[in-house]
């Protein structure tokens, strides 16, 4: 059996799904194969665990119900629980899921700061060149201002 028709199986034969009958009802192309993501399992950051589910579906971008449909793959665990918990027929797209995932999971967002904090990073005595320039780079590359 393809991919896509064990999915569809899978998440057709839930009477409580979250989607809309529209997204239910879409048909994928033949040849459709599911990707395979990096888990988002409700401890790492959920924006970045959305961009990276957006840059693998780039080529299915425009289309709302592939999105839809495939999401549900990327969560494990609780987060994978919580979307399966949400109320019948309630997401209509896209900006839906994205809504409710972020309001679900914002406290899992990677603290962002500005790039003033760069100015109190001070080498300690005990730290090498090579370690206080690591630890100064990567606060670099994380600081909002400098991206």
């Amino acid at each position: 059996m393809p991919h896509h028709s064990r999915f569809r199986a899978i998440t057709t034969d839930a009477s409580n799904s979250p989607f809309s009958g529209d997204i239910l009802e879409y048909e994928f192309f033949k040849k459709f194969m599911i990707l395979t993501f990096n888990f988002y399992s409700s401890q790492s950051d959920s924006v970045q665990h959305l961009r990276q589910y957006q840059d693998k579906m780039v080529i299915h971008f425009r289309n709302n119900f592939i999105l839809c449909w495939i999401f549900p793959s990327s969560p494990k665990g609780v987060a994978f629980d919580w979307f399966y918990s949400l109320p019948p027929r309630s997401i209509h797209g896209f900006e839906d899921l994205t809504k409710l995932f972020l309001a679900q999971y914002f406290s899992h967002q990677e603290f962002k700061q500005n790039n003033h904090h760069l100015l109190s990073i001070k080498m300690r005595p005990s730290n090498s060149l090579k370690a206080y320039i690591g630890y100064f780079s990567e606060s670099a590359n994380r600081s909002t201002q400098l991206q």
